[in-house]
């Protein structure tokens, strides 16, 4: 389990986090959702390890990740920002054989079947000796997907090893299909592989069809979580988005919740 235990994170204007305390479990896909400035990337950064808790901790299978070393850490979660830039023009293939490079001496054989395996869960495989560069928005978005799943893909055992998948916006720069296929992907993986997966989310459809649970964040607190159909209410949406909205059931997947608003 990853989790956050009373974790605060200060801002120039207060606190970006105020002692949140946050699980995520393997085999789950968990839902950030809230709007603009609630703390939902800030939420991200403490998990991933990018910035340290002012106060609280966050911890790894018990751990504290402030005590895990860059490498070690590195092994058990690969985080997806919105954007990651790449200026040189590496085929697609060597872009993701990037994320293997915290597995050194793993052997190049099983370096390369990971590679292959994550290339063919992302879609990309057909792009793998293409120019990254040559790339759109979204197909690098997805070669980049390929990249973080490579770093904590399967062992020789077929094991992840309780791994954490966090994903910052990931369906942004995609389109309709592909946004479907990220978060199917999210879910297949936290089902199958149980990787815990964190993802951040503007769409509460989205959210509602894909997330185990969601997390709603307002003003730096969480103020609410559990499954979709238990937080996306009329009445949390209008408290967290100050807007109105119905919740029905989803005319295509009957225990699914569809959220109209306006």
């Amino acid at each position: 389990m990853m989790s956050l235990e009373q974790a605060c994170l200060q801002g120039r204007q207060g606190w970006r986090v105020d002692h949140v305390s946050l699980q995520l479990y393997p085999g789950e896909v968990l839902a950030l959702l809230g709007p603009n400035g609630a703390g939902k990337s800030s939420i991200l950064k403490l998990m991933s390890g990018e910035v340290a808790c002012d106060s609280g901790c966050c911890l790894l299978a018990g751990q504290d990740m402030s005590s895990m070393s860059p490498l070690a850490l590195a092994r058990r979660r690969a985080v997806l920002p919105q954007q990651s830039e790449l200026a040189f023009g590496f085929q697609v293939h060597e872009v993701v054989m990037m994320g293997r490079s915290v597995h050194r001496g793993c052997g190049h054989r099983l370096d390369q079947e990971v590679v292959d395996w994550a290339m063919l869960k992302t879609g990309v495989s057909d792009l793998a000796e293409q120019d990254y560069l040559s790339l759109s928005g979204g197909e690098r978005q997805r070669v980049h997907l390929a990249r973080v799943l490579a770093q904590i893909g399967p062992d020789a055992r077929g094991s992840t090893s309780s791994a954490f998948l966090l994903l910052d916006e990931p369906t942004a720069a995609l389109d309709l299909a592909h946004q479907h296929q990220v978060l199917s992907l999210a879910r297949q993986l936290a089902s199958e592989m149980r990787i815990g997966v964190l993802t951040i989310l503007h769409d509460l459809n989205l959210a509602a069809l894909y997330a185990n649970r969601i997390a709603l964040m307002k003003q730096g607190r969480v103020v609410g979580v559990g499954l979709p159909q238990e937080i996306l209410t009329p009445q949390r949406i209008q408290q967290v988005f100050d807007t109105k909205a119905s919740v029905m059931a989803h005319p295509h997947r009957p225990r699914k919740t569809l959220v109209v608003t306006g």
